[in-house]
C-alpha cells in the first residue's frame, strides 16, 4: 500500500517533521478589479441597483420577490435595495412588497441622471415618504402639536 506524504506524518511535505507556514495566494490578496463593482463615491449605491431598476421598469415586475426569482440577488437583499431606491426617489412603494419605477428612475435608466449624482444625503423626493404617502400630512400634524404645546 502506498501512502502519499513525506513520511514525517505532519502532512506538510517538508520532511523535517515541522509544520511550514503557507502564505496566501496572490488571488486571495488581490484587490477587486471587477468592472461591475461599484466604482462611485456614493456609499449607498449597490452594484445590483441598475438591474433592479431595469426590472422594475417593466410592467410585469413590481415585487422584490420577482427580482430574486430572476437571480439578480437574494430576496431580502432585493427588498432592501427597493427600500433604498425608494428613499432616493427612484421607486415608489404602493403597498408592502409592491413598487413601481418613478420618472427619476426612468431618467437613470435612460442615462440622463447618474446614480452617483444623487448623493448620499438625498433622502427621496421632497414631500413623499417611503410608503408613498404625502409627507405634507405629517408636517401639518407636527405644526398643530407644536402650536398646542406653545399655549
Amino acid at each position: 500500500m502506498t501512502v502519499a506524504g513525506d513520511g514525517d506524518g505532519d502532512g506538510t511535505g517538508n520532511g523535517d517533521g515541522n509544520r511550514t507556514e503557507t502564505k496566501p495566494t496572490d488571488a486571495a490578496n488581490a484587490t477587486d478589479t471587477d468592472d461591475t463593482a461599484d466604482n462611485t463615491d456614493a456609499d449607498w449605491i449597490d452594484p445590483v441597483d441598475e438591474t433592479v431598476l431595469e426590472y422594475m421598469g417593466r410592467e410585469e415586475y413590481f415585487s422584490p420577490d420577482q427580482i430574486a426569482a430572476e437571480d439578480v440577488c437574494r430576496g431580502p437583499h432585493a427588498a432592501y435595495r427597493c427600500r433604498e431606491l425608494t428613499k432616493r426617489g427612484l421607486l415608489t412603494k404602493h403597498m408592502p412588497g409592491v413598487y413601481d419605477i418613478t420618472d427619476l428612475g426612468e431618467q437613470v435608466l435612460a442615462g440622463e441622471v447618474e446614480l452617483a449624482e444623487l448623493g448620499d444625503d438625498d433622502e427621496g423626493v421632497e414631500g413623499t415618504t417611503e410608503d408613498g404617502a404625502d409627507g405634507a400630512d405629517r408636517e401639518d400634524e407636527s405644526d398643530t402639536s407644536g402650536a398646542d404645546s406653545a399655549e
